[in-house]
């Protein structure tokens, strides 16, 4: 069974609120972002068993699986006064993630939108990748000696093709934790929408194995290029993408992105109706 869930900061309040609200809309899981109001995680010392675990009880008494928990902004910000920290912050929380209630931490490798980052450069421009990579070695290590797996999520691949950057980390990271978001809609951003099919198949026989968390939202091919709204809002095609997907990973936990609360109910049943094809197909 593959649980339906949200980003955690969908939500506003306390802990228990914000789990009270998930499980509200019928959800089963979320992806958490460690920040409530009077418990914050904003600096490292904030990070400590108890206050994790403070975080994470209430989700857990709703039913509510952890899927996996946000590792943070500012990771490849370009002025070290918020890179350093924020690593040093990422750290603590990959020690911590059994506090949180789960063994996955994700980590944005950049935010495509915001111009402030230097992220504008593809993963592969080499004057970035010798820092890209000593980031994820050093995460990768303290991973590795706490049983955490490292979910790694490109940027959204429009200057450069998800392959070439999979590969590229694959080729020169080496660790049993490592791990990726599967995203089809920011890994396919820059496909042609004639292509979509095939470049699907080719998406989850490579990366299917090594990717057992989706982040869910739209395609959407216009004239004015291509964006990525709610899921169900676009053209495309969940239900195909289940059935060559659940082939690698059966039961990965979906996070629906890109909506608001109001949307969530027409989202989840347009996911759950996509599985649900995707059952009837058979393997």
């Amino acid at each position: 069974m593959n649980r339906l869930g949200v980003h955690s900061h969908l939500f506003r309040g306390p802990p228990r609120a914000v789990a009270a609200s998930v499980r509200d809309h019928g959800l089963t899981c979320v992806q958490l972002t460690p920040s409530f109001p009077h418990l914050r995680f904003d600096e490292p010392g904030q990070v400590t068993a108890d206050r994790c675990r403070r975080a994470a009880e209430p989700f857990m008494e709703s039913g509510l699986q952890i899927a996996a928990l946000s590792g943070g902004e500012n990771v490849l910000a370009p002025e070290v006064d918020r890179r350093h920290p924020a690593i040093v912050r990422l750290h603590a929380l990959i020690r911590h993630s059994h506090d949180f209630s789960t063994c996955r931490v994700v980590l944005n490798l950049g935010n495509w939108e915001s111009s402030d980052h230097f992220d504008s450069m593809p993963l592969e421009t080499p004057a970035r990748w010798p820092e890209v990579r000593c980031i994820i070695a050093e995460a990768l290590r303290v991973a590795d000696d706490h049983g955490v797996q490292l979910l790694l999520k490109p940027d959204r691949c429009q200057r450069s093709s998800w392959h070439a950057s999979i590969r590229r980390i694959l080729g020169e990271v080496t660790s049993p934790n490592v791990r990726f978001v599967m995203d089809p809609a920011d890994y396919l951003a820059n496909s042609l929408l004639e292509d979509v099919a095939c470049d699907v198949q080719r998406l989850c026989k490579e990366l299917g194995p090594m990717a057992p968390l989706v982040h869910a939202k739209d395609l959407s091919f216009g004239s004015s290029g291509i964006t990525t709204p709610r899921a169900g809002r676009g053209s495309f095609d969940y239900a195909d993408f289940f059935h060559i997907y659940r082939s690698y990973q059966p039961e990965a936990p979906v996070i629906l992105e890109h909506l608001r609360p109001g949307e969530i109910e027409e989202t989840l049943s347009y996911i759950e109706s996509c599985l649900a094809e995707t059952k009837r197909r058979g393997p």
